[in-house]
């Protein structure tokens, strides 16, 4: 349950804590972050992470205690603030020149000893404690400057002015141009077309980054379902893997191999589809549309739908294809199949008609008994009355 202190009682616990100087200081926030935090986890059970997050904190204050009066606290899983007294009258350039090779220090020993990857990102220097949430916020957005920088960087408050903060507007001919190459199961020509994009990454803030290449995945998979209707599982597939690939993405390298790894895999797979005449045409998709059908026509919910999930293509393409060749709509084609299977039994079995319904895949309505006379001529008690006559 969070509480809400005011100032002067915030100020009092300080003081019980030996940690004054933060109500009536200068203050300069410095963030680390584990570099690979995702990969951190996988490799470290939880007594051991605690420990290394332990070693982190120990290190960074014992570097920089003998350069300020500070405290180094454990923030997020995979952060951790330190917090500086510092005259924030004082010359910012200077400080600055004394303060980066305390935390390269920092990131150096924590290297050494442990074999983590810390990237830092501080803050200018400011007072009060009422800006503390407002700076720690800030110094998370900073630390996302990473992405341009690199693991292991250090960001100071004027790295962001690198940045552009308008819009990432990557021209669309750059996006049809890959979109292009690589429906053509062209690999080099596709790296290329994505080289391109990649110089502009590294120029814009990380929110920017990521939706734009949320926004060229699914273009990519758009076109691919509509030029290769087959490929659509496959595409999902990829899909789903780069979205969750896509929140370990921390540096512009890792974007990279990302792309290049999805480029790839979709120009091996759009080459084997384009090899495989079979696998494309018309009549490979009617037949596996007719064995699905013949298979599972008893089934209540069998449709167009159903069977375009079954074989990984849109509805509108399978039924388009199929009425073009068959003359007829999937469901009719069902429906005509079924009334078929009705008349075998009928004809030669003793089950009764609710049975029979059920094996066909048809219910005992007004719009079976319609559907009935429609097809024969006849309604069902004259049908079955001429298969008395007739002996059967």
């Amino acid at each position: 349950m969070h509480s809400i202190y005011s100032l002067e009682v915030v100020a009092s616990k300080l003081e019980q804590l030996n940690l004054s100087y933060l109500a009536g200081s200068g203050l300069c926030m410095v963030l680390l972050k584990i570099d690979n935090y995702n990969t951190f986890l996988l490799n470290t059970n939880q007594q051991e992470c605690w420990a290394l997050k332990f070693t982190v904190v120990n290190i960074a204050e014992e570097i920089s205690s003998e350069h300020y009066t500070c405290d180094v606290f454990s923030s997020d899983s995979d952060k951790f603030v330190l917090l500086i007294k510092c005259d924030e009258t004082a010359d910012y350039k200077e400080f600055q020149n004394q303060l980066e090779p305390v935390l390269r220090s920092i990131q150096e020993n924590v290297k050494k000893y442990i074999s983590l990857s810390l990237s830092i990102a501080y803050s200018t220097p400011f007072k009060g404690l009422e800006h503390l949430p407002m700076m720690y916020s800030n110094m998370k957005n900073s630390i996302l400057l990473k992405l341009r920088y690199g693991h292991q960087s250090i960001i100071s408050p004027y790295m962001a002015d690198e940045i552009d903060t308008d819009n990432l507007m990557i021209p669309v001919n750059q996006f049809d141009a890959l979109i292009g190459k690589l429906l053509e199961g062209k690999l080099d020509a596709s790296k290329q077309a994505y080289e391109k994009i990649s110089t502009q990454l590294s120029t814009y803030n990380y929110d920017e980054v990521m939706t734009n290449l949320i926004h060229l995945i699914y273009n990519i998979y758009t076109s691919v379902v509509v030029k290769y209707p087959t490929l659509k599982e496959y595409a999902t597939l990829m899909v789903k893997h780069f979205m969750v690939e896509l929140q370990n993405i921390e540096v512009v390298v890792d974007v990279d191999k990302l792309m290049n790894d999805t480029i790839e895999s979709l120009c091996q797979k759009v080459t084997n589809t384009k090899n495989n005449s079979e696998y494309q045409s018309k009549d490979y998709i009617i037949k596996s549309i007719c064995d699905i059908i013949e298979k599972e026509y008893s089934n209540y919910e069998i449709c167009l739908i159903y069977i375009a999930d079954k074989l990984g293509l849109s509805p509108n393409y399978i039924g388009h294809i199929f009425k073009s060749v068959k003359g007829k709509s999937i469901a009719q084609y069902i429906q005509d199949l079924r009334i078929e299977k009705l008349a075998y039994y009928l004809n030669h079995s003793s089950l009764s008609l609710e049975e029979i319904l059920d094996k066909v895949g048809l219910e005992k309505n007004n719009y079976f008994y319609t559907l009935f006379k429609k097809h024969f001529g006849v309604s069902l008690s004259e049908y079955r009355l001429n298969l008395v006559n007739k002996g059967l």
